[in-house]
């Protein structure tokens, strides 16, 4: 969207039938916020919408539009979106519930 002040919102927004706008998605990179405490998760507020970026050296984020930014843990190397880099090349991680977790370490 293209603010009539010239700044322009990241994100796809819709226009909800009460005429307010919607932010419906965010892109990689970015984690949709739409609610009180500062997630997608809480209680929905008009004026906290937003797609907040990610820290392209320090955090990651699998779903924008469901999940937080997180920190890169240890073992990891993260470039802000749900990409990561194995430090060690035979570890196993997964990612659950928006968050990547190590299963196993190489012998």
């Amino acid at each position: 969207i293209n603010c009539s002040d010239g700044t322009k919102l990241i994100g796809n927004w819709q226009a909800a039938e009460s005429g307010i706008y919607v932010l419906t998605e965010c892109p990689e990179g970015h984690a949709l916020i739409n609610s009180t405490d500062g997630t997608s998760k809480g209680v929905f507020s008009h004026d906290a919408q937003q797609c907040s970026v990610c820290d392209d050296t320090k955090e990651y984020v699998i779903n924008p539009n469901r999940d937080s930014c997180e920190t890169c843990p240890p073992g990891l190397i993260c470039d802000g979106t749900a990409f990561v880099t194995r430090i060690v090349e035979e570890s196993v991680w997964i990612a659950e519930d928006g968050v990547y977790k190590l299963i196993s370490c190489p012998a």
